[in-house]
């Protein structure tokens, strides 16, 4: 009777060792799905944090290269603008340096050609839309024959008017030459004006 307490007693305490150590295995086993539930969690955060605020490399990119542009627009222009004020100087007074009056016409027509490359065609529209009116000649250059001869800036002593008219169809231009109000000569034409030279042709047919 005893001995059949004492065999109950130690299966009972064996049952309740395994009962406890099943109990002990499912909770370690729920605490590592729970962890690695946790890791895949914090992974995918991560990676939807990552993707917020991560730099849109084709953004930066397209926004660098628009400012690389502005910045080129903006340096020459602001030379473009130096030259023409030395010009418009020079065609008041006659009495600038001829070496610097030659160097900013030729740095002028190489930062047009410049800026017609980066923005096209507008560039020269906005010559075409400006021509219509009178433009006096002021000097010229000459070839490298005549400036090694005669000096590289040569100020023309009559009155020389070129007109020009683009709101005609055709366009219209008239070359003359003035003794005070008087015109001693006049040429009469039409005259076209290419857009991607920049570049005027005309045909004189009048005199």
């Amino acid at each position: 009777m005893r001995a059949d307490v004492m065999t109950r007693q130690n299966e009972d305490t064996v049952n309740q060792r395994s009962t406890s150590q099943q109990s002990s295995s499912k909770q370690q086993c729920f605490q590592k799905t729970m962890k690695m539930f946790l890791q895949a969690f914090l992974v995918i955060a991560l990676v939807q944090v990552s993707a917020a605020f991560a730099p849109n490399s084709v953004g930066i990119t397209s926004r660098a290269a628009a400012s690389t542009q502005l910045f080129a627009k903006a340096e020459y222009d602001e030379k473009i603008a130096s030259c023409k004020d030395l010009l418009r100087i020079a065609a008041v007074t006659k009495t600038e340096d001829p070496d610097l009056v030659l160097t900013a016409l030729e740095d002028l027509e190489k930062l047009m050609k410049q800026k017609r490359k980066e923005e096209g065609e507008e560039v020269a529209q906005q010559v075409l839309d400006n021509l219509t009116g009178e433009w006096r000649l002021i000097f010229t250059t000459g070839t490298k024959k005549t400036q090694e001869r005669s000096g590289k800036i040569n100020y023309f002593p009559l009155k020389a008017i070129q007109a020009f008219d683009a709101t005609t169809d055709p366009m219209y231009i008239e070359n003359a030459i003035y003794v005070g109000d008087f015109a001693l000569v006049k040429f009469r034409g039409n005259f076209e004006f290419d857009l991607r030279k920049s570049k005027v042709s005309c045909n004189l047919s009048t005199l």
